[in-house]
Protein backbone atom coordinates (compact mmCIF):
# COMPACT_ATOMS: atom_id res chain seq x y z
CA UNK A 1 0.00 0.00 0.00
CA UNK A 2 0.88 3.74 -0.22
CA UNK A 3 1.60 3.82 3.50
CA UNK A 4 3.81 1.05 3.44
CA UNK A 5 5.67 2.07 0.79
CA UNK A 6 6.08 5.48 2.42
CA UNK A 7 7.26 4.12 6.13
CA UNK A 8 9.46 1.41 4.64
CA UNK A 9 11.43 3.21 2.93
CA UNK A 10 11.89 6.22 5.67
CA UNK A 11 13.12 3.76 7.73
CA UNK A 12 15.22 2.65 4.97
CA UNK A 13 16.77 6.58 4.76
CA UNK A 14 18.04 6.05 8.11
CA UNK A 15 20.68 3.31 7.92
CA UNK A 16 24.24 5.63 8.26
CA UNK A 17 26.06 3.30 5.48
CA UNK A 18 23.49 4.31 2.54
CA UNK A 19 24.87 5.64 -0.39
CA UNK A 20 23.60 8.48 -2.66
CA UNK A 21 22.28 6.31 -5.45
CA UNK A 22 20.26 4.48 -3.10
CA UNK A 23 19.02 7.48 -1.30
CA UNK A 24 17.72 8.93 -4.34
CA UNK A 25 15.91 5.73 -5.54
CA UNK A 26 14.08 5.77 -1.71
CA UNK A 27 13.20 8.74 -1.73
CA UNK A 28 11.37 8.77 -5.63
CA UNK A 29 9.71 5.46 -4.25
CA UNK A 30 8.35 7.50 -0.87
CA UNK A 31 7.52 10.42 -3.46
CA UNK A 32 5.21 8.44 -5.79
CA UNK A 33 3.75 6.69 -2.89
CA UNK A 34 2.58 10.07 -1.31
CA UNK A 35 1.17 10.90 -4.61
CA UNK A 36 -0.70 7.40 -4.85
CA UNK A 37 -1.70 7.11 -1.43
CA UNK A 38 -3.05 11.49 -2.20
CA UNK A 39 -4.40 9.97 -5.28
CA UNK A 40 -6.69 7.03 -2.63
CA UNK A 41 -7.55 9.79 -0.35
CA UNK A 42 -9.02 12.09 -3.02
CA UNK A 43 -10.90 9.29 -4.75
CA UNK A 44 -11.91 8.53 -1.37
CA UNK A 45 -13.69 11.85 -0.60
CA UNK A 46 -15.17 11.96 -4.03
CA UNK A 47 -17.22 8.72 -3.54
CA UNK A 48 -18.05 10.02 -0.11
CA UNK A 49 -19.64 12.48 -1.76
CA UNK A 50 -21.09 11.03 -4.65
CA UNK A 51 -23.14 8.57 -2.01
CA UNK A 52 -23.96 11.91 0.40
CA UNK A 53 -25.73 13.37 -2.39
CA UNK A 54 -23.50 16.08 -2.28
CA UNK A 55 -22.12 16.25 -5.82
CA UNK A 56 -23.86 18.16 -8.14
CA UNK A 57 -24.01 19.36 -11.50
CA UNK A 58 -22.39 23.20 -11.29
CA UNK A 59 -22.49 24.45 -14.84
CA UNK A 60 -20.37 26.94 -16.66
CA UNK A 61 -18.50 28.39 -19.64
CA UNK A 62 -16.19 25.89 -20.80
CA UNK A 63 -13.03 26.07 -23.59
CA UNK A 64 -13.46 22.13 -24.64
CA UNK A 65 -10.09 23.21 -27.17
CA UNK A 66 -8.60 24.48 -24.05
CA UNK A 67 -9.51 21.39 -21.66
CA UNK A 68 -7.62 19.18 -24.62
CA UNK A 69 -4.36 20.92 -25.19
CA UNK A 70 -3.94 21.35 -21.09
CA UNK A 71 -4.70 17.07 -20.65
CA UNK A 72 -2.32 16.66 -23.19
CA UNK A 73 0.25 18.98 -21.82
CA UNK A 74 -0.17 17.58 -18.71
CA UNK A 75 0.12 13.70 -19.51
CA UNK A 76 2.61 14.15 -21.98
CA UNK A 77 5.41 13.59 -19.44
CA UNK A 78 4.55 10.42 -18.24
CA UNK A 79 3.75 8.92 -22.09
CA UNK A 80 7.19 10.37 -22.96
CA UNK A 81 8.80 7.99 -19.62
CA UNK A 82 7.00 5.13 -20.79
CA UNK A 83 7.65 5.36 -24.65
CA UNK A 84 4.11 5.72 -25.43
CA UNK A 85 2.52 8.38 -28.27
CA UNK A 86 0.02 10.58 -26.89
CA UNK A 87 -2.30 12.31 -29.54
CA UNK A 88 -4.96 14.35 -30.18
CA UNK A 89 -7.08 12.97 -32.77
CA UNK A 90 -9.94 14.51 -34.16
CA UNK A 91 -11.74 17.37 -32.07
CA UNK A 92 -13.93 20.30 -31.95
CA UNK A 93 -12.29 23.71 -32.22
CA UNK A 94 -13.21 27.43 -32.10
CA UNK A 95 -16.45 28.75 -31.24
CA UNK A 96 -17.96 25.49 -31.77
CA UNK A 97 -15.87 24.36 -28.90
CA UNK A 98 -17.35 26.74 -26.32
CA UNK A 99 -20.05 25.52 -24.48
CA UNK A 100 -21.67 25.34 -20.96
CA UNK A 101 -20.88 21.78 -19.23
CA UNK A 102 -19.66 20.81 -15.44
CA UNK A 103 -15.63 21.36 -16.02
CA UNK A 104 -14.87 19.68 -12.76
CA UNK A 105 -16.57 16.49 -13.73
CA UNK A 106 -15.21 16.95 -16.81
CA UNK A 107 -11.99 17.41 -16.14
CA UNK A 108 -11.76 14.48 -13.74
CA UNK A 109 -13.59 11.79 -15.91
CA UNK A 110 -11.05 13.15 -18.64
CA UNK A 111 -7.95 12.47 -16.15
CA UNK A 112 -8.82 9.41 -15.15
CA UNK A 113 -9.61 7.60 -18.26
CA UNK A 114 -5.99 8.82 -19.80
CA UNK A 115 -4.12 7.87 -16.46
CA UNK A 116 -5.61 4.79 -17.00
CA UNK A 117 -4.65 3.92 -20.41
CA UNK A 118 -1.11 5.43 -20.28
CA UNK A 119 -1.08 2.98 -17.18
CA UNK A 120 -1.87 -0.13 -19.52
CA UNK A 121 -0.17 0.54 -22.23
CA UNK A 122 3.65 -0.33 -22.32
CA UNK A 123 3.99 0.63 -26.33
CA UNK A 124 2.02 2.28 -29.11
CA UNK A 125 -0.62 5.34 -28.68
CA UNK A 126 -2.76 7.15 -26.72
CA UNK A 127 -5.61 8.79 -28.21
CA UNK A 128 -7.83 11.15 -26.94
CA UNK A 129 -10.80 12.70 -28.99
CA UNK A 130 -14.18 14.37 -29.04
CA UNK A 131 -17.19 15.18 -31.52
CA UNK A 132 -20.57 17.05 -31.36
CA UNK A 133 -23.49 14.36 -32.23
CA UNK A 134 -27.35 16.10 -32.03
CA UNK A 135 -26.74 17.31 -28.54
CA UNK A 136 -24.38 15.39 -27.10
CA UNK A 137 -20.12 16.28 -26.64
CA UNK A 138 -18.95 13.01 -27.30
CA UNK A 139 -15.47 12.30 -26.05
CA UNK A 140 -13.04 9.00 -26.49
CA UNK A 141 -9.76 7.45 -25.40
CA UNK A 142 -8.38 5.04 -27.00
CA UNK A 143 -5.12 2.80 -26.20
CA UNK A 144 -3.10 0.10 -27.14
CA UNK A 145 -2.52 -1.41 -23.92
CA UNK A 146 -3.17 -4.61 -22.45
CA UNK A 147 -7.14 -4.68 -23.06
CA UNK A 148 -9.86 -6.02 -21.12
CA UNK A 149 -11.06 -9.74 -21.04
CA UNK A 150 -14.45 -9.87 -21.99
CA UNK A 151 -15.89 -11.29 -18.43
CA UNK A 152 -14.29 -8.04 -16.66
CA UNK A 153 -15.35 -5.09 -18.95
CA UNK A 154 -18.62 -4.41 -17.23
CA UNK A 155 -16.90 -4.94 -13.49
CA UNK A 156 -14.16 -2.07 -14.31
CA UNK A 157 -16.85 0.39 -13.23
CA UNK A 158 -17.58 -1.37 -10.04
CA UNK A 159 -16.35 0.26 -7.13
CA UNK A 160 -12.89 -0.68 -5.38
CA UNK A 161 -12.66 -3.56 -8.34
CA UNK A 162 -9.93 -3.64 -11.39
CA UNK A 163 -9.92 -5.83 -15.11
CA UNK A 164 -7.22 -7.53 -13.37
CA UNK A 165 -7.63 -8.81 -10.17
CA UNK A 166 -5.49 -11.44 -7.78
CA UNK A 167 -1.60 -10.91 -6.23
CA UNK A 168 -0.50 -10.86 -9.12
CA UNK A 169 -1.91 -8.08 -11.28
CA UNK A 170 1.28 -5.56 -12.39
CA UNK A 171 -0.68 -2.16 -11.45
CA UNK A 172 -1.45 -0.42 -8.14
CA UNK A 173 -4.48 1.64 -7.68
CA UNK A 174 -7.77 1.85 -5.51
CA UNK A 175 -10.27 0.86 -8.35
CA UNK A 176 -12.43 4.01 -7.79
CA UNK A 177 -11.21 6.07 -10.77
CA UNK A 178 -13.50 4.13 -13.35
CA UNK A 179 -16.55 4.28 -10.67
CA UNK A 180 -15.96 8.07 -10.18
CA UNK A 181 -16.31 8.19 -14.13
CA UNK A 182 -19.13 5.89 -14.09
CA UNK A 183 -20.94 8.39 -11.58
CA UNK A 184 -19.90 11.40 -12.86
CA UNK A 185 -21.13 10.63 -16.44
CA UNK A 186 -24.18 9.94 -14.74
CA UNK A 187 -24.71 12.85 -12.92
CA UNK A 188 -24.05 14.86 -15.95
CA UNK A 189 -27.01 12.74 -17.67
CA UNK A 190 -24.34 10.96 -19.81
CA UNK A 191 -23.48 7.62 -20.78
CA UNK A 192 -20.63 5.46 -21.09
CA UNK A 193 -19.41 2.47 -22.92
CA UNK A 194 -15.92 0.51 -23.62
CA UNK A 195 -14.65 -1.81 -26.33
CA UNK A 196 -12.14 -3.98 -25.36
CA UNK A 197 -9.60 -6.79 -26.67
CA UNK A 198 -7.02 -8.65 -24.54
CA UNK A 199 -3.91 -7.77 -26.44
CA UNK A 200 -4.97 -5.24 -28.95
CA UNK A 201 -6.17 -2.19 -26.23
CA UNK A 202 -9.45 -0.44 -25.28
CA UNK A 203 -11.85 2.74 -26.14
CA UNK A 204 -13.69 4.16 -23.70
CA UNK A 205 -16.63 6.76 -25.31
CA UNK A 206 -18.79 9.16 -22.82
CA UNK A 207 -20.94 10.84 -24.33
CA UNK A 208 -22.33 14.39 -22.16
CA UNK A 209 -25.61 16.63 -22.97
CA UNK A 210 -24.43 20.30 -23.53
CA UNK A 211 -25.53 23.56 -23.56
CA UNK A 212 -23.88 26.14 -26.36
CA UNK A 213 -22.47 29.16 -25.23
CA UNK A 214 -24.07 32.50 -27.03
CA UNK A 215 -19.87 33.08 -27.21
CA UNK A 216 -19.33 30.96 -30.14
CA UNK A 217 -21.83 32.27 -32.70
CA UNK A 218 -19.68 35.34 -32.63
CA UNK A 219 -16.36 35.60 -33.94
CA UNK A 220 -13.31 36.95 -31.05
Amino acid sequence: TPMNGILGFLELLKEPDLNDSDKNIYIDIVNQSGKRLLDTINDIIEISKIEAGVSELKLEKVNVEDIMEYHYHFFMPQSKEKGVQLIIDKQIKGNESKVITDKYKLDCILSNLIKNAIKFTSKGFVKIGNFIEGNNLVFYVEDTGRGISPDRVNAVFERFTQAEMGYNRPHDGSGLGLSIVKAFVDIMGGSIEVRSEVGEGSVFTFSIPFREDILRFYSI
